[in-house]
């Protein structure tokens, strides 16, 4: 086990990787959008890029890898920009291979993102970018380009197609591709092209369709698509790609970084001249749309039930997160939606996550029914997405789709959204002018673990010093794990807000779209990505709380609770401590914590189990470890087990923090401005409950 391979989870579902106190505004004056398979970027009237949700490797464009769930502007691209595309490929063992395109005025393409199977076209194959950076030798001569599961496509002014990236199953045709664009062979007068994970497709001026690669008979190259009953007006290819595992998954899933072999699994559809749709390939989610999945695949073309007419634009979306292993037989999470000449949405496939946005519960949890028993989640028939309307093309991702209105506003739903769409967010940092430097001090402070019941609930206690009431928010993050590879988040929390002084309640919530100050939540720009999640702003007076997460409707899970300052830092946070329980694995308890202003804060970090005993807690951690990493680069600046072997003992005791135990451990020390993570566990794999702290130190 190695549990920093975690940090990006806790990044990755929460908003404290946002900026405390950035202007947000609904998202607007869009043109074009993409969804990946966990991000989403949009062209803006301006022609500018805006992208948002993960962002490892750089997916996001903005010089970092920290996710956000606000749209941002992609660096380098605030105008000219008329497409831009997200690669739908990403897997637990290869997550790597994500990354983004922007196709300029000019006939130029930027990308961006991952790089380590050439899908950068610029060149090599490795590391990534994180700011967009031009394919070598194509020139200024696209008119189109399409991103793939690790390889991308473009449309030249000529009519042909050229790809660059990953080749080991000829999706970019036959011969040997790589890291720079190369012709793919036998296309010409080309108007549409749709490079999906393992197939891609391209339609010509006549409106036949071609795909790649098709390997029966020694085949690879373009082929005919056959059976259509009009011509072609735009096609586009969905599905999944991923590797088989070399034998046992174990406790740690990176051992199946080395691959065997990949299993492709592909769908496509396409709208007709008539506005009809066709599809074909694969249908074992549902994703052809024809009423049931009884032919899981389907070569021949198949009507999509009830879009035999009255269609102008078709998505497939496809996503696959777990790793399979040879004996794996789990179903892919694989669906399409499409925009109807009235302007309606409509979706079909694997409903998970609620990506189908047809309300109810936005189902996230990781299951495969037994065999012959039907999938609860599979809708093999379009069903209405609620709500929006008037709207002119819609993006089929992988765990979420959003949808463009005529107006240029941007709705989405599926995972960090629930299953009705929400308005997307966009971000920009604070603006006015900075009378004095920030003092040091505690900021944004979240801790990940188990969420039980009873007595094993995640109580998470804070401070506020000074003598003014400071506004803070509470967020629960539960559901939106699943974007960080945790297989079993809590999936409905709630939040109870508890002074301590007397023990009222000062407030509740369970889901924070409900809530009497839902516009003020977002307005703060922490609100929670999906809707059953919880928050709470609140001005409070100085003094202790405590915030306590449960499961609603008494389930449970991995959740996340974190503590935001809204306002000035006259009024700090200055210590916050967590209770929960201490599993193995990917259980393991993790508190992240930022020191914000402009110099170094001495911070002491201490982890009770032992002496949770004299408190009536009967299964307290015998022997708790701590980990202290540098969010930054991922480096271990501190570990301890028993703090009084630790080399900074003398000073937690001269500062009055302590353990009252010789085998709880503890740090202090002088941090410089930045997020860190404490990784807390047990010696020898054991659980319990425990208590992680962390205090501001004068």
């Amino acid at each position: 086990m190695r549990p920093f391979s975690l940090l990006t989870a806790l990044a990755a579902g929460l908003l404290s990787v946002q900026l405390a106190g950035a202007a947000t505004t609904d998202l607007g004056n869009v043109v074009q959008l993409d969804v990946g398979g966990r991000h989403a970027c949009a062209v803006t009237a301006a022609g500018g890029v805006k992208c948002w949700g993960d962002n490892t490797n750089g997916i996001l464009g903005d010089g970092t890898t920290t996710s956000r769930a606000w749209a941002g502007d992609v660096s380098g691209l605030g105008s000219g920009v008329t497409a831009v595309t997200t690669s739908r490929g990403w897997d637990i063992g290869w997550p790597e291979v994500a990354h983004s395109c922007a196709l300029l005025a000019t006939g130029e393409v930027r990308c961006w993102g991952d790089n380590s199977l050439g899908q950068l076209g610029i060149g090599t194959t490795t590391g990534f970018e994180t700011t967009p950076a031009a394919p070598v030798a194509l020139g200024a001569s696209a008119i189109a380009v399409s991103a793939g599961w690790a390889h991308t496509c473009a449309l030249l002014v000529d009519g042909t197609v050229t790809c660059w990236g990953y080749d080991g199953e000829s999706q970019l045709g036959p011969g040997t591709f790589g890291s720079s664009p190369l012709t793919v062979p036998g296309l010409s007068d080309i108007v549409q092209i749709s490079a999906g994970p393992a197939r891609s497709c391209a339609v010509n001026a006549a409106g036949a369709v071609k795909c790649w690669p098709f390997h029966s008979g020694g085949q690879d190259g373009p082929y005919d698509i056959l059976g259509l009953s009009a011509p072609v007006a735009s096609v586009s290819v969905g599905g999944t790609k991923t590797h088989i595992c070399r034998g046992s998954l174990g406790d740690d899933q990176e051992v199946c970084s080395k691959v065997t072999r990949f299993l492709d699994h592909w769908h496509a559809c396409a709208v007709l001249t008539t506005a009809a749709v066709q599809c074909w390939g694969f249908n074992g989610s549902g994703e052809l749309g024809v009423g049931s999945t009884n032919t899981p695949v389907q070569l021949s073309l198949v009507d999509v039930s009830g879009l035999s007419s009255g269609a102008v634009q078709v998505s497939a979306g496809g996503y696959r997160t777990v790793p399979l292993q040879y004996s794996d037989f789990a179903h892919f999470d694989e669906h399409t939606c499409a925009v109807t000449a009235g302007g309606n949405v409509k979706c079909w496939g694997r409903n998970k996550c609620g990506v189908l946005g047809n309300g109810g519960v936005a189902d996230c949890t990781p299951h495969n029914p037994p065999a012959n028993t039907a999938d609860p989640l599979i809708v093999p028939a379009p069903v209405d997405v609620v709500g929006p309307t008037g709207i002119k093309s819609v993006a089929a991702g992988g765990e979420f789709a959003c949808a463009l209105s005529a107006v240029g506003n941007v709705s989405c739903w599926g995972l960090g959204y629930g299953s009705t769409p929400l308005a997307v967010i966009a971000g920009t940092p604070p603006t006015g002018t900075v009378v004095s430097a920030p003092a040091a001090r505690l900021g944004n402070i979240s801790t990940r673990a188990d969420v039980l019941t009873g007595s094993n609930v995640v109580i998470a206690g804070f401070v506020i010093g000074g003598s003014a009431s400071k506004t803070i928010a509470i967020q629960a993050t539960g559901p939106a794990l699943t974007r960080a590879g945790i297989a079993t988040p809590l999936t409905n929390p709630s939040i109870t807000l508890v002074r301590s002084s007397d023990q009222s309640v000062v407030a509740t919530n369970d889901n924070w779209t409900g809530a009497a100050n839902a516009s003020q939540v977002q307005d703060s720009g922490f609100a929670p990505t999906m809707a059953n999640e919880p928050a709470i702003v609140a001005t409070l007076a100085p003094g202790a709380y405590t915030a306590i997460v449960s499961g609603a409707d008494g389930g449970t899970g991995t959740g996340v609770v974190g503590i935001f300052e809204l306002d000035h830092p006259e009024a700090p946070l200055i210590n916050i401590s967590t209770r929960a329980q201490v599993l193995t694995g990917d259980d393991v308890m993790i508190a992240g914590f930022v020191v914000q202003g402009t110099a170094p804060q001495n911070v002491a970090v201490t982890v009770a189990g032992p002496s949770l005993g004299s408190a009536g807690i009967t299964n307290a951690l015998g022997d708790p470890m701590l980990t202290l990493v540098r969010q930054s680069d991922g480096a271990v600046i501190a570990s301890n087990d028993n703090w009084e072997a630790g080399g900074t003992a003398g000073q937690l005791q001269a500062a009055g923090f302590a353990p009252a135990s010789s085998l709880e451990p503890g740090v202090l020390l002088s941090l410089v401005p930045g997020a860190y993570t404490v990784v807390v566990q047990g010696a020898g794999n054991t659980t319990g409950v425990a208590v992680v702290g962390v205090f501001a130190v004068p």
